[in-house]
């Protein structure tokens, strides 16, 4: 029996890595540098279009609405470079009452709304005509302000009532919707 005291005669293994092992490390350590900086930076994730809906989406808030869902895109991918946000809000006011709201938000937040009509739609020309006297717009009032985006408008729409399920009585939901020019190329 041999000692284990004795020097071993096998040549020892190569430390040198593999180049399957250096190529997964790179992998590895670009991935961690990009991820990192992605997170660190908010900006590279932000929608612009909900920043600029923030102060509309308070005042509606502080009015008394109950924000129902919101969404969009930040218009960062492959299929889309235009940055957008709804959002949707039940509130617990009549019609009337509703568009006078909507109509004082947007001012306060430098707007001006315009009825929408067949003839006038702005850039809601998808929405069909039955539907087109819910709509109020804006997208002459301000400019996008992002450097990173085309120079082109803030297109602000907003929407009363819901044509899938009618506003309870004495109640309204209010649609927000913001459209911001499409990032640069």
């Amino acid at each position: 029996m041999e000692s284990p005291l004795k020097a071993s005669t096998a040549k020892p293994k190569s430390k040198k890595p593999s180049a399957v092992a250096i190529l997964v490390g790179t992998v590895v350590t670009a991935s961690l540098i990009w991820g990192g900086i992605a997170a660190v930076s908010p900006k590279s994730t932000a929608n612009y279009a909900e920043e600029v809906a923030r102060p509309l989406d308070k005042a509606l808030v502080k009015a008394g609405g109950t924000k129902q869902s919101s969404g969009g895109d930040n218009g960062r991918t492959s299929d889309n470079r235009n940055p957008y946000y709804d959002s949707i809000f039940e509130m617990p006011i009549d019609r009337p009452a509703a568009l006078t709201l909507i109509n004082q938000v947007a001012r306060d937040n430098s707007y001006s709304l315009v009825h929408a009509s067949p003839t006038n739609r702005g850039q809601l020309g998808a929405v069909a005509d039955i539907y087109i006297d819910n709509w109020y717009f804006d997208n002459t009032s301000k400019n996008s302000s992002y450097s990173e985006l085309e120079d082109g408008p803030v297109e602000l729409a907003m929407k009363l009532g819901d044509e899938d399920k009618p506003d309870r009585p004495g109640h309204t939901t209010i649609r927000l919707s913001i459209y911001l020019p499409a990032f640069k190329q």
